[in-house]
Protein backbone atom coordinates (compact mmCIF):
# COMPACT_ATOMS: atom_id res chain seq x y z
CA UNK A 1 0.00 0.00 0.00
CA UNK A 2 3.00 2.27 1.14
CA UNK A 3 4.57 1.70 -2.30
CA UNK A 4 1.67 2.20 -4.06
CA UNK A 5 1.15 5.43 -2.39
CA UNK A 6 4.33 6.88 -3.41
CA UNK A 7 3.90 5.13 -6.76
CA UNK A 8 1.41 7.69 -7.18
CA UNK A 9 2.58 10.55 -6.25
CA UNK A 10 5.60 10.44 -8.48
CA UNK A 11 3.10 9.78 -11.61
CA UNK A 12 1.60 12.70 -10.77
CA UNK A 13 4.64 15.35 -10.62
CA UNK A 14 6.06 14.28 -13.61
CA UNK A 15 2.91 14.49 -15.57
CA UNK A 16 3.20 18.05 -13.79
CA UNK A 17 6.69 18.41 -14.81
CA UNK A 18 5.19 17.12 -18.67
CA UNK A 19 2.49 19.92 -19.00
CA UNK A 20 4.61 22.58 -17.70
CA UNK A 21 7.68 21.79 -20.36
CA UNK A 22 4.63 21.26 -23.05
CA UNK A 23 3.03 25.04 -21.48
CA UNK A 24 6.57 26.70 -22.31
CA UNK A 25 7.51 25.27 -25.29
CA UNK A 26 6.97 26.46 -28.69
CA UNK A 27 4.27 24.55 -30.58
CA UNK A 28 4.01 24.06 -34.27
CA UNK A 29 0.76 23.55 -35.93
CA UNK A 30 -0.25 21.73 -39.56
CA UNK A 31 -2.68 20.17 -41.47
CA UNK A 32 -2.55 16.76 -43.51
CA UNK A 33 -5.36 16.01 -45.15
CA UNK A 34 -8.00 17.78 -43.16
CA UNK A 35 -6.67 16.55 -39.96
CA UNK A 36 -4.44 19.31 -37.35
CA UNK A 37 -1.18 18.24 -36.20
CA UNK A 38 0.56 19.59 -33.19
CA UNK A 39 3.97 18.82 -32.14
CA UNK A 40 7.14 20.94 -30.28
CA UNK A 41 9.07 20.25 -33.32
CA UNK A 42 9.27 22.20 -36.68
CA UNK A 43 7.42 20.59 -39.78
CA UNK A 44 7.48 21.48 -43.35
CA UNK A 45 4.46 23.52 -43.74
CA UNK A 46 3.83 24.09 -40.13
CA UNK A 47 3.24 27.57 -38.29
CA UNK A 48 4.40 28.61 -35.10
CA UNK A 49 1.03 28.26 -32.41
CA UNK A 50 1.17 31.83 -30.16
CA UNK A 51 -1.31 30.23 -27.39
CA UNK A 52 -2.41 26.73 -27.25
CA UNK A 53 -4.79 26.09 -24.14
CA UNK A 54 -4.13 22.59 -22.28
CA UNK A 55 -7.00 20.68 -20.53
CA UNK A 56 -6.23 21.33 -16.68
CA UNK A 57 -4.51 18.14 -14.69
CA UNK A 58 -7.05 16.90 -12.34
CA UNK A 59 -4.40 16.39 -9.00
CA UNK A 60 -4.94 14.85 -5.85
CA UNK A 61 -3.59 15.44 -2.68
CA UNK A 62 -1.16 12.34 -1.27
CA UNK A 63 -2.71 10.38 1.84
CA UNK A 64 -0.96 9.21 4.72
CA UNK A 65 -0.71 6.40 5.71
CA UNK A 66 0.63 4.49 8.67
CA UNK A 67 1.64 1.26 8.19
CA UNK A 68 2.18 -0.05 11.86
CA UNK A 69 -1.54 0.56 11.96
CA UNK A 70 -2.54 -1.73 8.84
CA UNK A 71 -4.31 -5.28 9.78
CA UNK A 72 -4.43 -7.93 7.95
CA UNK A 73 -6.99 -10.52 8.24
CA UNK A 74 -5.85 -14.01 8.45
CA UNK A 75 -7.76 -16.38 5.81
CA UNK A 76 -9.65 -18.49 8.71
CA UNK A 77 -11.10 -15.23 9.76
CA UNK A 78 -12.66 -14.57 6.08
CA UNK A 79 -13.79 -17.88 6.13
CA UNK A 80 -15.15 -17.76 9.79
CA UNK A 81 -18.78 -19.34 9.73
CA UNK A 82 -21.77 -17.34 11.70
CA UNK A 83 -22.71 -19.74 14.25
CA UNK A 84 -25.73 -19.94 15.50
CA UNK A 85 -25.38 -23.12 17.42
CA UNK A 86 -22.81 -24.32 20.15
CA UNK A 87 -22.52 -28.43 20.19
CA UNK A 88 -20.41 -30.63 22.67
CA UNK A 89 -20.16 -34.23 22.84
CA UNK A 90 -21.28 -35.80 26.20
CA UNK A 91 -20.36 -39.32 25.10
CA UNK A 92 -17.87 -40.40 24.46
CA UNK A 93 -15.98 -38.66 27.02
CA UNK A 94 -12.20 -38.24 25.66
CA UNK A 95 -9.86 -41.24 25.11
CA UNK A 96 -13.69 -43.35 26.39
CA UNK A 97 -13.03 -47.27 26.31
CA UNK A 98 -15.80 -49.66 24.97
CA UNK A 99 -15.67 -53.14 26.02
CA UNK A 100 -17.81 -55.96 24.17
CA UNK A 101 -17.79 -58.39 21.88
CA UNK A 102 -20.25 -56.69 19.86
CA UNK A 103 -18.38 -53.30 19.67
CA UNK A 104 -21.51 -51.22 20.43
CA UNK A 105 -20.76 -47.18 21.06
CA UNK A 106 -22.96 -44.33 22.10
CA UNK A 107 -23.34 -41.36 20.75
CA UNK A 108 -24.47 -38.24 23.24
CA UNK A 109 -24.57 -34.35 21.68
CA UNK A 110 -25.47 -31.22 24.24
CA UNK A 111 -26.98 -28.38 21.28
CA UNK A 112 -27.61 -25.06 22.36
CA UNK A 113 -29.88 -23.13 21.50
CA UNK A 114 -32.37 -26.12 20.93
CA UNK A 115 -31.81 -27.60 17.31
CA UNK A 116 -34.60 -26.01 15.03
CA UNK A 117 -35.24 -29.30 13.36
CA UNK A 118 -38.45 -27.79 11.10
CA UNK A 119 -35.96 -25.34 10.02
CA UNK A 120 -33.90 -27.92 8.75
CA UNK A 121 -31.04 -27.68 10.83
CA UNK A 122 -29.02 -31.18 11.57
CA UNK A 123 -26.64 -32.99 13.99
CA UNK A 124 -23.38 -34.33 11.12
CA UNK A 125 -21.48 -36.25 12.54
CA UNK A 126 -18.56 -38.40 11.27
CA UNK A 127 -16.23 -41.21 12.25
CA UNK A 128 -12.70 -41.42 10.95
CA UNK A 129 -12.70 -40.76 6.92
CA UNK A 130 -16.62 -42.31 6.94
CA UNK A 131 -19.34 -40.31 5.25
CA UNK A 132 -20.64 -37.53 7.39
CA UNK A 133 -24.12 -38.65 8.50
CA UNK A 134 -26.77 -36.37 9.09
CA UNK A 135 -29.31 -36.93 12.24
CA UNK A 136 -31.70 -34.93 14.66
CA UNK A 137 -31.64 -36.94 17.80
CA UNK A 138 -29.29 -36.09 20.53
CA UNK A 139 -28.16 -39.67 21.32
CA UNK A 140 -27.01 -42.63 18.33
CA UNK A 141 -26.33 -45.76 19.26
CA UNK A 142 -24.00 -47.91 16.78
CA UNK A 143 -22.90 -51.37 16.97
CA UNK A 144 -20.35 -53.51 15.27
CA UNK A 145 -18.32 -50.75 15.67
CA UNK A 146 -14.34 -52.05 14.59
CA UNK A 147 -11.80 -51.89 17.18
CA UNK A 148 -8.94 -49.77 17.84
CA UNK A 149 -9.16 -46.03 18.24
CA UNK A 150 -11.60 -43.92 16.21
CA UNK A 151 -12.19 -39.95 15.86
CA UNK A 152 -15.73 -38.49 15.93
CA UNK A 153 -16.25 -35.25 14.38
CA UNK A 154 -19.66 -33.03 15.19
CA UNK A 155 -21.11 -30.10 13.65
CA UNK A 156 -24.40 -28.61 13.38
CA UNK A 157 -25.99 -27.81 9.70
CA UNK A 158 -28.31 -26.40 7.36
CA UNK A 159 -30.52 -28.44 4.84
CA UNK A 160 -27.52 -26.55 2.18
CA UNK A 161 -24.74 -27.88 3.82
CA UNK A 162 -23.53 -24.56 5.75
CA UNK A 163 -21.90 -24.84 9.19
CA UNK A 164 -23.80 -23.55 11.87
CA UNK A 165 -21.64 -24.20 14.34
CA UNK A 166 -17.88 -24.94 15.23
CA UNK A 167 -16.56 -28.59 14.64
CA UNK A 168 -16.19 -30.36 17.70
CA UNK A 169 -14.28 -33.68 18.06
CA UNK A 170 -13.41 -36.64 20.65
CA UNK A 171 -11.29 -39.26 20.30
CA UNK A 172 -12.26 -42.61 21.82
CA UNK A 173 -11.20 -46.76 21.47
CA UNK A 174 -13.54 -49.74 20.98
CA UNK A 175 -11.64 -53.16 22.59
CA UNK A 176 -13.13 -56.34 21.75
CA UNK A 177 -11.76 -59.66 20.20
CA UNK A 178 -11.05 -59.51 16.52
CA UNK A 179 -13.42 -60.75 13.67
CA UNK A 180 -11.18 -63.90 12.95
CA UNK A 181 -11.42 -65.24 16.79
CA UNK A 182 -15.17 -64.95 17.08
CA UNK A 183 -15.54 -66.77 13.86
CA UNK A 184 -13.16 -69.64 14.81
CA UNK A 185 -15.48 -69.65 17.83
CA UNK A 186 -18.61 -69.84 16.65
CA UNK A 187 -16.94 -72.52 14.02
CA UNK A 188 -15.97 -74.33 17.32
CA UNK A 189 -19.33 -74.51 19.02
CA UNK A 190 -21.55 -75.22 15.60
CA UNK A 191 -18.96 -78.67 15.39
CA UNK A 192 -18.94 -79.52 18.98
CA UNK A 193 -21.40 -82.97 19.68
CA UNK A 194 -24.50 -82.32 21.52
CA UNK A 195 -24.98 -85.28 24.51
CA UNK A 196 -28.50 -85.13 24.25
CA UNK A 197 -28.60 -86.88 20.92
CA UNK A 198 -25.53 -88.95 21.21
CA UNK A 199 -26.70 -92.78 20.54
CA UNK A 200 -25.94 -95.30 23.64
CA UNK A 201 -22.96 -97.48 23.06
CA UNK A 202 -24.03 -101.20 23.04
CA UNK A 203 -23.08 -103.23 26.59
CA UNK A 204 -22.49 -99.90 28.65
CA UNK A 205 -24.91 -98.84 30.77
CA UNK A 206 -24.89 -94.92 31.97
CA UNK A 207 -24.81 -94.28 35.50
CA UNK A 208 -28.10 -92.94 36.93
CA UNK A 209 -28.34 -89.27 36.92
CA UNK A 210 -28.75 -88.74 40.40
CA UNK A 211 -26.70 -91.21 42.60
CA UNK A 212 -27.44 -92.10 46.04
Amino acid sequence: MRKLIVSSVWFLISLLIVGSNIATAEIYKWVVNGKVHYSDHPQIGARKVKKLTLPKLSTHSAVNVNPGRLTLLPETTLKKVAETYSVAITSPKAEQNFNGHAGNVTLRFRVSPKLKSGAGHVIQYRIDEQSSVDVKDLEVNLNNVDRGAHKLFVKIVDNQGIDLSSEVRAQFYVQRPSSLILQNLKNTNSAAPSLSKAKPVKGITAPPANPK
